[in-house]
């Protein structure tokens, strides 16, 4: 035997099992983003689901949220109205000062926090309304809005379905990518039917199914994708 030729060959396969190795690590560091995502955008693409916007990064692992429900007195707002009853009508109000009476509202009611976030304001018939949301750590916790109501310069009346954040699980746990999230919706939809993705979004969503599933005493938001389509209809898929 060509003891030199046989060396020679088991260094060479030796160097390319290392390759093998070192190109699955690199997958599997990759993350769900790589290499079964481009398989499921094909199959996206064949079931006439068109992606209209850019598609984020998967997070990595991420923890359930405790959130606790409705965390001011309604009282507050009662007060507020009371207050606000008795003064004259103003007329419109600009932008700016429209803003400055709502933030001053939830400041008095114990809502303004670094979280809160200013979603905009519109007309509604006679109204305006100004909207919040709520976030942790950047990221929109769904399902949680105030929406306050002007008219003629006072307030009038006030919407809201509230989660203040309380911490995170001590357990994380693989957040599926995009792509595997807009897969799940297949099961749903007419596969002759249309479909365009104008939004993809990581938030944290209070399901009805998953409250209380990690504490008897708070809600839990779980990690999920947010999807929008071209007809301005909102899904929520569980990031797990």
């Amino acid at each position: 035997m060509d003891w030199s030729r046989a060396k020679t060959i088991l260094i060479a396969a030796l160097l390319a099992t290392n390759a093998v190795l070192l190109a699955a690590l690199a997958l599997k560091a990759a993350g769900p983003d790589s290499p079964d995502d481009g398989l499921s955008l094909k199959i996206l693409a064949a079931a006439h689901v068109a992606i209209e916007t850019e598609l984020p990064k998967t997070p990595g692992k991420m923890a359930v949220l405790y959130v606790e429900p409705e965390p001011f007195a309604p009282s507050a707002i009662d007060e507020a109205l009371a207050e606000q009853a008795a003064r004259p009508h103003s007329g419109e109000l600009t932008n700016e000062a429209l803003r400055a009476e709502a933030d001053a509202l939830l400041e008095r009611c114990g809502l303004m926090s670094e979280g809160v976030r200013y979603l905009g304001a519109e007309r509604e018939g006679d109204a305006r309304v100004v909207s919040y949301g709520n976030t942790f750590g950047g990221v929109p916790l769904e399902e949680c809005f105030v929406r306050l109501y002007f008219s003629g310069g006072r307030f009038v009346k006030a919407e809201r379905k509230w989660y203040d954040p309380i911490r995170l699980h001590d357990k994380k746990g693989e957040v599926i990518s995009p792509v595997e999230a807009l897969m799940r919706l297949l099961p749903e939809k007419d596969e002759a039917e249309p479909l365009a993705i104008s939004g993809v979004e990581l938030v944290y969503w209070v399901s009805s199914d998953a409250a209380g599933a990690f504490s008897p005493i708070n809600d839990t938001a779980l990690p999920a994708w947010k999807i929008t389509d071209g007809a301005g209809r909102v899904r929520y898929v569980p990031g797990y």
